[in-house]
C-alpha cells in the first residue's frame, strides 16, 4: 500500500474523529453532540474527496458524486461518533465516584444506619385510633357579608379577615348580621376563591 492510497484511508476516519472532538467541545460532554460532529465531518469530508475524484469518472455529473461521496462519509462519521461515544461512555462508566467533601460513602457506614432506623421505625408506638387530629379551630365575633361574586357568595368578615363558610345555614343568611362562631380551616377549593375556607362548628346570632 502506497503512501496515497494509506493517506486515502486514514483521512476519512480521521477527520470524523476531529468532528467528535469538536462537537464533544461545543456540546459541553455531550456524546450525542460528539456525534453529530463526528457525522458532519464524515459528511463534508466524503463530499470533498468526491468531488476530487470527479475527473476519474467523466461519465458522471460532479455534483452526483459529491452526494455520493458525501452519503458515504455521513455513513463512516457516523460509525466513527458511534464507536468512540460507546467507547468513552465505558470509560466514563468505570471511574470511580469520588464521594462529596465532609462524606464517605461506604457500605459499612451505611448499613448501621440502615439497621437503626428499622428499629427504631419499630419501636414506635402507632397512635391510638380513637384520638383525632389536631384540628386548627377559631372562635370570635363575626359579620356575615355578601358578596357580589360569581353569583354571589356568603362570606364572614372576622376581624378583618374574610373567610368562606362551606355551609352557612339559611337563617344566618343575612347581610351584615353579627355572629359569634367556632370556625375549623379546611383545605376545600371553592367558587369565590377570596378567602380561607372553613367548616362551622357553632354559630349563634348576637343581638
Amino acid at each position: 500500500m502506497t503512501v496515497v492510497e494509506s493517506l486515502a484511508l486514514a483521512i476519512p476516519l480521521a477527520l470524523p474523529g476531529v468532528g467528535f472532538l469538536l462537537g464533544m467541545t461545543v456540546g459541553r460532554g455531550s456524546l450525542v453532540a460528539g456525534i453529530v460532529g463526528s457525522s458532519l465531518a464524515g459528511a463534508a469530508t466524503g463530499a470533498y474527496l468526491g468531488a476530487a475524484a470527479t475527473p476519474l469518472a467523466p461519465d458522471l455529473e460532479p455534483s452526483v458524486i459529491a452526494i455520493r461521496g458525501g452519503l458515504v462519509g455521513l455513513g463512516i462519521g457516523v460509525a466513527v461518533g458511534v464507536v468512540l461515544a460507546a467507547a468513552l461512555f465505558a470509560w466514563r462508566s468505570s471511574r470511580p465516584v469520588p464521594p462529596a467533601a465532609g462524606m464517605t460513602r461506604t457500605r459499612s457506614s451505611t448499613v448501621p444506619l440502615l439497621i437503626a432506623a428499622v428499629l427504631l421505625a419499630s419501636c414506635a408506638k402507632p397512635a391510638p385510633d380513637n384520638v383525632a387530629p389536631r384540628e386548627t379551630l377559631i372562635d370570635g365575633l363575626a359579620t356575615v357579608e355578601f358578596v357580589e361574586l360569581e353569583g354571589g357568595c356568603w362570606t364572614l368578615d372576622l376581624a378583618g379577615e374574610r373567610l368562606l363558610p362551606l355551609a352557612l345555614p339559611e337563617e344566618f343568611r343575612v347581610d351584615g348580621l353579627r355572629v359569634r362562631v367556632s370556625l375549623q380551616l379546611v383545605e376545600a377549593a371553592t367558587i369565590c376563591m377570596m378567602g380561607r375556607a372553613v367548616e362551622i362548628e357553632s354559630i349563634e346570632r348576637v343581638e
